[in-house]
């Protein structure tokens, strides 16, 4: 699994930088966001099935599509906005 904390550090920093970093609030970053994922390198493809890397594949697009709700430890999670796989960089840079 990754924790792309590098990815989390740019998105807040590009908020703060023009302006719209909420200051004092949590914000959620997941996968459609590209906070977290699954490692696919080497080891995980030759090791792992093509069955179970389709299944893996549309788990994560079910995620990122709201068809799938993923449970959290905070208290109030923010509401699901269907969308589509993208680097936090991208996100950002918007």
């Amino acid at each position: 699994m990754q924790k792309n904390v590098d990815n989390s550090l740019f998105y807040a920093l590009s908020k703060a930088k023009d302006g719209t970093l909420a200051y004092g609030q949590e914000d959620q970053l997941g996968l459609k966001e590209g906070a977290v994922g699954l490692a696919k390198n080497d080891l995980y493809k030759k090791v792992t099935p093509d069955s179970i890397q389709k299944m893996v594949d549309q788990a994560e697009s079910d995620i990122i599509n709201c068809k799938l709700t993923v449970k959290t430890a905070f208290e109030k999670a923010r509401p699901c906005t269907p969308g589509t796989a993208a680097t936090m960089a991208a996100t950002a840079a918007k």
